[in-house]
This record gives structure tokens, sequence and C-alpha cells, in this order.
């Protein structure tokens, strides 16, 4: 699966006469490049509706034949996941910690996404959205945003990778232990 919005590179060894190609997502037309380096046909796709979105090939040979509507495979698109407050309005620039197991110690301990090429924190959009792809482990999400109260998840085991698209709604600190933490965090 992959979240709504993401751009995809996609790469396809086509016969070798082949003068003209492209990919149909659901319908969609997105020509093929060749790369003459490699010989492979590529694109780049937008992963713009939810579900899952059949790929199909098209393409031509210098003698005029012809292929149309060659299934090549399908692509499973996801809701991002999203941060609003109570009253629905998303919130931007909250920030997502992945937190995980480590073994030796039984603690959690922030996640060095950055060995699979993603970050340990991430930063939901303007619109609140955001997007966290996880190996198989056992995990905490928590979730930060200034003059809001913090969310801690439960714990959770993912037994294969996968985007995580949790809805938060965050509460607004008040009283006087909300202005002391307001405080402790600008410092």
């Amino acid at each position: 699966a992959v979240v709504e919005g993401a751009e995809l590179g996609f790469a396809i060894s086509l016969e070798r006469d082949v003068i003209n190609a492209s990919v149909s997502v659901d319908m969609k037309k997105v020509p093929l490049i060749k790369n003459r380096a490699t010989s492979l046909w590529q694109a780049t796709l937008l992963a713009d509706s939810i579900g899952i979105s059949a790929l199909s090939i098209e393409a031509s040979d210098a003698l005029g034949n012809s292929v149309s509507g060659r299934k090549v495979g399908a692509i499973d698109v996801t809701h991002p996941g999203t941060v609003a407050d109570v009253s629905g309005t998303p919130i931007a620039t909250a920030r997502i910690e992945v937190l995980t197991l480590e073994s030796d110690t039984n603690s959690f301990v922030p996640w060095e996404g950055e060995a699979y090429g993603f970050a340990s924190i991430v930063e939901t959009d303007e619109n609140g959205r955001y997007s966290i792809f996880l190996p198989r482990g056992i995990y905490m999400l928590v979730v930060r945003k200034a003059d809001y109260q913090r969310i801690k998840t439960s714990v959770f085991e993912l037994a294969q990778p996968q985007y995580i698209n949790t809805p938060f709604v965050m509460q607004r600190r008040e009283g006087i232990r909300g202005f002391f933490e307001n405080i402790i965090d600008a410092l």
C-alpha cells in the first residue's frame, strides 16, 4: 500500500523495438520515457485515488504493431494519517515521534527510521496530514503540538511493514497546569 498523494517511480522492461509506450492508472494515461542507459521505460505516477488502482500498459512499435490494456499490476492507495483539534480543524506542524521497543533494555527508544529512509519524527502538513511507514516491530507513537495535550498511543505490534494512518484528535491545554506545560515546552 502507498499513501494518497505519494509519487511513485514506475519502470518496466519492454521489447527492444517499442517506440512509444504509456502506463494507465485507472484510465489516467501517463507517457513512459525510455531511459537510454538502462533501456527501461519509466514514469512518475501520482497515487491520488483511494482504493486499488489497476496498472495497464499500452505500447507500439515502428511497424504499427501495438498492445493496449495489458494489465501489469495494481496500486493499493490508502488515506494518510491526520491530526486535528476537537472541532475537526486540521493541525499543521504537529510532531509525531515513533518509539520502538529496545529488547535489551525492555524500554522504548526513538526509532532509527533513517536506516530505512524515513525520519523517526514526522510533522503534519498544512492540512494536518502525515505519512509514516514502519517495518515489523513493536511501537508507540507520541503526538505533540504547542498549546495542546500530548497524545501517547498504546503499544502496538506490526507483523508486517505497513503505513500508519491513525487519526489523532488533540485537545487544547487549559488552566494553570496548561499554562505551566506551555512554558516548559517553550524552554
